[in-house]
């Protein structure tokens, strides 16, 4: 089973208290261990959902938009857009999420390694 590493997260200057909500949320993930290709999937549909919830709350703003951008069939990173990228000109990006995968096996033990794990349960989503 593979294990990802959310090495970085780089977020823009926020405009709006949406946009400082993402990018809040996209920093609790840095430094995240991700053990399996379906929790790295269950992270972008938990950002996501997270958006949704933001768009709702701020009706009157530019939608939020999660897209993820696979290498070699692995997702490599996460990016959050206020707006639709394709229609917009300058930086629409409210937060990108860096992901590497790792080599060999990682101990997920959060007490020894110092770090969370994203571990969804079956059926559902969330972050430890």
């Amino acid at each position: 089973m593979k294990t990802y590493i959310c090495t970085e997260v780089i977020t823009y200057n926020a405009k709006n208290q949406k946009s400082v909500l993402v990018n809040d949320y996209a920093q609790r993930f840095k430094h995240t261990l991700i053990k399996g290709k379906k929790p790295a999937i269950a992270l972008v549909k938990s950002i996501k959902d997270y958006c949704k919830v933001l768009d709702k709350k701020f009706p009157r703003t530019r939608p939020l938009i999660v897209q993820s951008y696979a290498l070699q069939g692995d997702v490599n990173h996460i990016t959050v857009y206020c707006g639709d990228p394709t229609s917009m000109s300058g930086q629409p990006k409210a937060a990108v999420i860096l992901l590497a995968p790792l080599a060999g096996e990682i101990d997920m033990d959060k007490q020894e390694s110092g770090t969370i794990a994203f571990e969804p349960e079956e059926g559902g989503d969330g972050h430890e």
